[in-house]
């Protein structure tokens, strides 16, 4: 054979063992690995491996050209970008935050967060029972879901569906599980029996909701979740009118019931959905990973929602100990009604939050390709500016929603005492950095580090919690929004660090990876 035809066989090899070698010495590295000594390289004519990897690249670019392969992809039109734009920022408004539409709907029909009827026990009870709900059933999702996706995109199918079959069993057992403990606890508290009926009758479809949207949404199944939503709402809105006009609100527990039976079928119906729809195709039947390995690697990941969730209701909690009754909580219906309100300063940035985090994802996995080792700087530094561009416009949007808010609810009369400005502002402006710890988790997450904002969390949580107790008992109950906002800048701030951090040690093992 010819020198040529030589350094040709030698092209396809490595385009074999990796058709996205980067550089020649990646190339250097591959042909000593199919064989290729010094000694190979100077009868060819190289004084070394390095050199001949240099020759060999050459001809690798070239048949990229030839076939199609360059990196160079085709620019979007300024209407395609924008239409992605809108696609992604309507999908992280919407799905990015599922438990923030229910809470709005829950708002405008009045049964829950901002209760039409000022009985603050029942509000209590039904509080309580979508707050535990959503602290509980967060620690599931995180476990499962990362595993299944891991399979599901290696074709394993077979390895999907069981893992997806033991997300739904542990379901039932979890929110069964916890119904007793809860109703064993709230059975020794002073609380009514009445109240505690209540309590689990409300906690067990919202349970069964969260899990149901939660594989949904991790598949990106816009459709399905927004169908899921739609026919959730109105199935809700239709219900409570005919129980709200039929019957007395002492019988509001059989609301309650019918609830519970419909997200007991929308439950089966997603898994049933997962399992067939997407799921579906057939693969060679491998060894499963054990539940305790699946339940051992997403630790991290559930203990990090279930602490933000916790982080996220604190202030609720505080105020609602505050009681004079003999109860050990109660919510306080005044200051329950504005800090909801500010919770709609959050839908503005979790659409700008998705569709940032999508163009970060897509540098890290695209950027990978094109870069190679010697440009690792220039990599880390468009991942920076990326990074560092979302976190101001997600800023920017959260403000700039709670000015706008605060003026629409000042003239609808919604804010109209002091005690109500203090509570909105001081709630606002921590729903307005809450979206940049966010982004730090998720960003963290995908470089598979959550556990570098587990202590952030933790110590965020007790600054808000010692904090917020000393000014509700100094001061008064709508200094419960400063603690939060206070210890909210704290985890903010400790997120912005870790997560340059994290951008600043992506290297080549990161984006090989993918």
């Amino acid at each position: 054979m010819t020198v040529d035809r030589d350094l040709d066989a030698l092209a396809r090899a490595v385009l074999e063992v990796d058709e996205k070698v980067k550089d020649y010495l990646e190339a250097a590295a591959i042909l000593e690995a199919i064989g290729v000594t010094p000694r190979v390289a100077r009868e060819l004519g190289y004084s070394d491996i390095f050199e001949l990897a240099k020759e060999v690249m050459k001809i690798v670019d070239y048949y990229r050209l030839t076939v199609g392969e360059i990196f160079a992809e085709e620019r979007p039109t300024r209407l395609q970008r924008m239409m992605d734009a809108i696609k992604l920022f309507i999908s992280g408004a919407f799905f990015s935050a599922p438990w923030l539409l229910i809470t709005i709907s829950y708002m405008l029909f009045g049964i829950s967060l901002l209760p039409v009827y000022e009985e603050p026990l029942r509000a209590t009870a039904i509080d309580i029972a979508l707050i535990l709900s959503m602290i509980i059933t967060s620690i599931l999702p995180p476990i499962f879901m990362r595993k299944l996706q891991f399979h599901f995109y290696q074709e394993d199918y077979a390895t999907s569906q069981k893992i997806l079959m033991l997300y739904y069993v542990t379901g039932v057992l979890t929110i069964s599980g916890s119904s007793v403990i809860i109703w064993l606890i709230f059975r020794l508290l002073p609380y009514p029996d009445w109240w505690t009926i209540y309590t689990l009758i409300y906690y067990i479809p919202f349970s069964f909701f969260w899990l149901s949207v939660a594989p949904l949404y991790s598949f990106r199944k816009y459709f399905a979740l927004a169908s899921s939503y739609i026919v959730s709402l109105s199935f809700i809105g239709v219900m409570y009118r005919i129980v709200e006009a039929k019957l007395s609100l002492h019988l509001i527990h059989v609301y309650g019931i019918m609830l519970g039976a419909f997200f007991a079928i929308m439950y089966s119906t997603s898994m049933l959905y997962i399992r067939y729809k997407i799921l579906g195709v057939t693969s060679e039947p491998t060894i499963g990973p054990k539940p305790s390995f699946i339940i051992y690697s997403g630790l991290s990941y559930s203990l990090i929602g279930v602490l933000y969730f916790i982080f996220l209701f604190m202030d609720r909690i505080l105020v609602w100990s505050m009681t004079k009754t003999p109860y050990p909580l109660l919510a306080n219906v005044d200051y329950e009604k504005i800090a909801n309100l500010g919770l709609l300063v959050l839908v503005i940035p979790f659409g700008v939050i998705n569709y940032y985090l999508t163009k970060i994802y897509e540098e890290i996995l695209k950027e990978g390709d094109r870069f190679t080792i010697k440009e690792i700087e220039k990599y880390r530094d468009r991942i920076a500016q990326r990074y560092r561009d979302s976190c101001l416009a997600t800023f920017g949007s959260g403000i700039g929603s709670l000015i706008i808010l605060f003026y629409i609810f000042r003239k609808l009369g919604w804010i109209s005492t002091s005690f109500h400005v203090t509570v909105f502002l001081f709630s606002g402006l921590s729903y307005a950095l809450i979206p940049l710890f966010f982004i730090g988790w998720l960003l963290g997450t995908f470089l598979y580090k959550p556990e570098l904002f587990v202590k952030p969390l933790i110590l965020s949580l007790s600054i808000n919690a010692v904090l917020g107790f000393i000014l509700t008992r100094c001061i008064g109950i709508e200094y419960a929004s400063l603690s939060f906002m206070l210890a909210t800048m704290m985890l903010t701030a400790a997120s912005l660090w870790q997560s340059l951090k994290i951008v600043k040690e992506i290297d080549y093992a990161y984006y090989s990876a993918f």
